[in-house]
């Protein structure tokens, strides 16, 4: 009897030992998220490339979500100012966004933000690249970027380069300055406040130089002549045109390239994998690919700490030429 008694008491201790271990368990198991919609900023103005691809990525991604993603645009600042309610945002996943290429790698050089684009954030996704283009009207006298070049050395500062923002505020801008150091040339910058404008001033023949993100419209006013391309900005060129060179194959110079999103600093791991899992499906749903299809915007899918170790680097990169560039400016 006393036997049975100890084995039976050693059972219910193992019993209980295995109850507490499995509510243990259930109690430590993660919660559920989400529960409710997830605001996404937009750091641009509405009707441009990322906002149009951002809103698709939005609306795919929210299908294995259950909650929706309700896009918020906050302009300003060239994308600083959303980075900046990003990153003060409570890290709960409920309100995620864009840091855009300017806002992590040109802006933070050039004037005093609120954030660290190494520490304060959680990365998701780097979910898309851009195509970036150096044009002229369809009348120039220019027929090739070489072209352009030699007339440039004839006259500095005589052709006109616009963008929208200054020319350190852009990423084309510091890739242009690059290449004034290496060909000897000076262009004149015209800061614009959006896209439309400067295509505006381009076909009303008030600059020379278009320095852009490849959009559908760009693309139609390539196609009817309005517009000739002279060079690509980057590696990455739009079909139909490969012959056009890049400056990364005439000069070994390239815009940096970043459509990314993130979170706050200190965003749970199971928050941050439950979105990493949605916009890895999103990037992959028929309706998103049509759309950056549409928008000649190659999909890129890198996520989570390699996402990290892309701004990492290209953060350093661009400190760097940034630097160097300011340093030969001043000399002159």
């Amino acid at each position: 009897m006393k036997r049975w008694n100890k084995s039976y008491t050693g059972f219910g201790l193992f019993c209980l030992s295995f109850f507490i271990c499995f509510a243990g368990s259930a109690m430590a198991a993660d919660p559920k998220y989400p529960t409710k919609p997830i605001e996404f900023i937009i750091t641009m103005a509405p009707g441009g490339t990322m906002d149009i691809s951002c809103r698709a990525l939005c609306e795919a991604a929210s299908k294995h979500l259950q909650q929706p993603i309700i896009p918020i645009n906050k302009p300003g600042a060239g994308g600083a100012l959303g980075a900046s309610i990003i990153k003060d945002s409570k890290p709960d996943g409920y309100r995620i966004g864009i840091l855009s290429r300017p806002a992590a790698f040109v802006i933070p050089f050039a004037e005093k933000v609120s954030y660290d684009p190494l520490t304060d954030f959680t990365p998701i996704i780097y979910f898309g690249d851009y195509v970036d283009i150096l044009m002229v009207r369809g009348d120039s006298p220019w027929k090739t970027w070489k072209e352009l070049i030699e007339w440039a050395k004839a006259h500095p500062g005589e052709i006109k380069v616009g963008m929208p923002g200054s020319k350190y505020m852009q990423v084309q801008g510091i890739a242009l300055g690059q290449i004034e150091l290496r060909e000897n040339v000076k262009f004149t910058y015209i800061p614009f406040k959006g896209a439309s404008e400067t295509l505006t001033a381009l076909l009303g023949g008030n600059i020379d130089v278009y320095s852009t993100t490849v959009d559908a419209s760009t693309v139609d006013y390539l196609k009817i002549g309005k517009v000739r391309l002279l060079a690509f900005s980057g590696k990455i060129k739009l079909p139909g045109y490969e012959s056009i060179p890049s400056t990364d194959e005439l000069y070994g110079i390239s815009v940096c390239n970043f459509i990314g999103v993130v979170g706050p600093k200190g965003l749970p791991s199971y928050v941050a994998k439950t979105l990493i899992d949605a916009f890895q499906r999103g990037i992959k749903d028929p309706s998103f690919v049509d759309v950056m299809q549409k928008m000649y915007t190659p999909i890129v899918g890198m996520t989570g700490e390699e996402v990290g170790k892309y701004i990492a680097k290209t953060y350093k990169e661009q400190k760097e030429i940034i630097e160097r560039l300011k340093k030969e400016e001043a000399k002159k």
